[in-house]
């Protein structure tokens, strides 16, 4: 019977049959007589549901997961011949069908082997389609043969006009956004501010307000400005200005569309921060994910950007309090540096702390420390021993020396971070004071209970000196 060989050979293939949202055998006769079975690569896209509103098969991950093949791969697979062949077994009229089963079976070799199968209407088209697919390695040397030498022409030609009328656009911006930056600044010129001493902050509200209505009909240079305030607002702690001027950096960016890919995905990576800082959560993922979606594509996947980005979301994940999520960004990331990394020039110090510190929350401490130690080692070998960033690993694992008991080693190591950050912000900072605080918690730990209180009430008067009024801290 060529029609239920063709139903099972659907099934086979597509996770279900030609016909199944019906529940009675009269249902099922009007489908098969009036009814028009769909593709069965078009099939295993929609989950078919019983007047009720039921589903009555598989999902299409479903599906492929039990072929052990992409969706998309599953789907290519069955478009074409295999299409073809199940609908010809089932067709209404049994004249239209195969003739027998030795037929069907025939057709399915072909299609096997590679060759034309009788389902097909025989266009040149077709038949070519196959001769090529069954000819690969021959046919794909003779067209790259004939291709190269007329496209590497076309291509150089048309390469070294896209970097002229790049460099010539890039000089330009870079020009007017020099020119409007000093025109900016002027108003720090006595003359101008009539004795009165301009800030960074008041310069930059007036550059923000000119923005609003100036260089409208330049997209490019206006996006890159406020790109630029955008950082300095974030710098300045003012984070509600820069997520106002990066969102409007953004819509420009967008104004200027092919050719400002990398411009945009900076200024969505800075609005995920700014926003991440206003604990807008869902909206620092939305930028950061979009930054991602465009990085992967511009920027190669894997690229140093895309790492970037990577690790910049999994602090949002750490904010969301979706730890395992951040762990994976993380790992992804710190992969795609070691992968990337030049003559084993690794640069991934800031990740592998973020990595040890959801590493050491999750309770693996063994890891942690190991994660900690190396991380300060890439930290040294990029800045240097005595440079600030040096510290956070540093006094991160000697707090959780501390929270582990081992308070020799977190003495040890905290002493050396005193020391540092002694010299390096002085010792009215709030980093010297979280160094004094994590220092009298070993202190009290090693149960000098005396000391412990001189520090910490030293910790105490210092943070209260550094911030302005009431703070958790």
């Amino acid at each position: 019977d060529v029609y239920t060989l063709g139903v099972i050979l659907y099934e086979l293939l597509a996770g279900r049959r030609p016909f199944e949202a019906v529940r009675t055998p009269e249902e099922m006769r009007q489908q098969v007589l009036s009814g028009e079975a769909p593709r069965p690569s078009t099939a295993i896209t929609k989950v078919p549901a019983d007047p009720d509103g039921r589903p009555v098969s598989q999902t299409l991950e479903t599906i492929s997961a039990s072929r052990s093949v992409q969706p998309g791969r599953l789907r290519q697979a069955l478009s074409g011949d295999l299409d073809t062949i199940c609908l010809m077994a089932i067709r209404r009229e049994p004249t239209e069908r195969y003739g027998s089963a030795e037929q069907l079976a025939e057709d399915v070799e072909r299609h096997l082997t590679g060759q034309p199968v009788q389902a097909q209407p025989p266009s040149l088209g077709y038949r070519l389609g196959k001769f090529v697919r069954r000819h690969r390695a021959g046919v794909a040397t003779t067209a790259v043969f004939l291709l190269a030498m007329g496209a590497t022409v076309v291509f150089y030609t048309d390469q070294l006009q896209t970097e002229r009328d790049r460099a010539q656009v890039e000089a330009e911006t870079a020009e007017q956004v020099v020119t409007f930056m000093e025109e900016l600044f002027d108003l720090a010129d006595p003359e101008e501010s009539r004795g009165q001493d301009i800030t960074v902050r008041e310069v930059m509200d007036e550059g923000a307000e000119r923005l609003k209505t100036e260089l409208e009909d330049e997209p490019a240079v206006r996006a890159r400005l406020l790109d630029v305030m955008g950082g300095v607002y974030l710098t300045l702690k003012s984070s509600d200005e820069a997520e106002a001027v990066l969102q409007q950096a953004v819509e420009d960016w967008e104004r200027v569309g092919a050719g400002g890919e990398a411009g945009l995905v900076e200024s969505l990576n800075k609005l995920g921060g700014v926003q991440g800082q206003l604990m807008k959560q869902d909206d620092a993922v939305a930028s950061y994910e979009r930054a991602l979606q465009i990085a992967r594509v511009t920027e190669g996947d894997p690229s140093l950007k895309v790492a970037e980005l990577l690790n910049n979301l999994s602090l949002i994940e750490s904010q969301r309090g979706d730890y395992l999520r951040m762990e994976e960004l993380l790992r992804e990331a710190i992969a795609m540096e070691e992968a990337l990394a030049e003559d084993g020039e690794l640069k991934a110090g800031a990740k592998l702390f973020n990595l040890a510190w959801v590493t050491q929350y999750n309770g693996r401490y063994d890891e942690a420390i190991e994660l900690y130690q190396r991380s300060r080692e890439l930290l040294e070998l990029e800045y240097g021993e005595d440079h600030p960033r040096v510290l956070y690993p540093m006094q991160a694992l000697g707090v959780l020396y501390t929270e582990i008991g081992d308070y020799d080693a977190a003495d040890a190591l905290m002493t050396e971070v005193m020391e540092k950050t002694r010299t390096i912000y002085g010792e009215e900072s709030v980093d010297y004071g979280f160094a004094l605080s994590d220092m009298g918690r070993i202190r009290s730990g090693q149960e000098r209970y005396d000391e412990a209180e001189d520090l910490l009430v030293r910790a105490i008067e210092v943070l209260r000196a550094a911030y302005d009024g009431p703070h958790p801290n």
